[in-house]
């Protein structure tokens, strides 16, 4: 089951908040039907992020875990 909205926003808030923003990677658990669109929709709304945090949390952090060259955004 997903997160209500506002749940969520708290659960990354206080994740970010607490310093893990170098350790978050975007990843949804949703069936074929909902992915990317509503994970994505559901991240897209999280105004306190900075665009570095969210370009970590969706691509950076997986480049670097995953030694990916060229990596960053």
């Amino acid at each position: 089951d997903n997160l209500p909205p506002k749940e969520y926003q708290g659960y990354i808030r206080r994740l970010v908040e607490a310093g893990y923003g170098k350790r978050l990677m975007f990843g949804s658990d949703a069936g074929p039907d909902n992915w990317p669109g509503n994970a994505l929709a559901a991240f897209n709304k999280l105004d306190f992020l900075s665009e570095q945090e969210r370009d970590d949390i969706l691509y950076n952090n997986a480049a670097r875990f995953l030694h990916l060259s060229g990596a960053a955004r």
